[in-house]
């Protein structure tokens, strides 16, 4: 969201303020700075949370089995119609340049 002008309130402003500032204008121009800070710091934080799983020698494997019985999806078609709809969305937020339809 930070790399996005629909990701934080600044941004919002940003966005509506420049006319000749479009979705993927702004992605091209934010996100080296978001990859130089966020890529670092994801990194570490990472490290941190899984420095125990990563210093063992023998890892846990996953059973997929039990994965699927713990963490149901209840309503897959719900589900399908959300990714699919997001998926979408994004597709329109990207294609901007060719439609030229505001959003």
């Amino acid at each position: 969201g930070t790399a996005t002008l629909i990701g934080d309130p600044p941004n919002i402003i940003i966005g509506s303020s420049f006319d000749e500032i479009g979705f993927v204008d702004f992605i091209i121009n934010v996100l080296p700075c978001i990859f130089f800070f966020c890529v670092p710091a994801t990194l570490i934080l990472v490290l941190q949370i899984y420095k125990y799983y990563l210093s063992t020698e023998k890892m846990a494997t996953l059973d997929v089995r039990t994965l699927k019985k713990t963490y149901q999806v209840y309503d897959e078609p719900r589900l399908l119609i959300a990714g699919t709809t997001t998926f979408f969305v994004i597709l329109i937020f990207f294609l901007h340049p060719v439609h030229h339809k505001d959003t």
